[in-house]
């Protein structure tokens, strides 16, 4: 258990490439969704040109098409994605997305 003292400085702590893979093979890169926390959206503690965006729809919901598209590009990644936006309240599609 780790304590933080916010959100922002707990998601650049989740944030952290050298994560591993189901295959033991590091995660270089973080795909987020385009709704997400500006914290997130930063990408923690991932360079800049390792971050991508998972587009969404015009509705607020990830594309899920968008997002098989960014997972076929390159190598194994960390995907970030909140559950409910808690602007809009649209409700993500996160076991779809897993």
């Amino acid at each position: 258990v780790v304590f933080t003292s916010a959100g922002t400085e707990a998601n650049a702590m989740a944030l952290s490439p050298g994560l591993r893979g189901s295959s033991g093979g590091p995660v270089e890169r973080l795909l987020v969704s385009a709704v997400e926390h500006a914290s997130v959206l930063a990408g923690g503690r991932f360079p800049v040109d390792r971050i991508g965006l998972i587009q969404v729809t015009r509705s607020g919901v990830v594309d899920l098409d968008h997002l098989k598209t960014q997972l076929k590009d390159g190598p194994p990644a960390l995907v970030s994605i909140m559950a409910a936006n808690n602007e809009t309240g649209a409700l993500q599609p996160v076991a779809e997305a897993a």
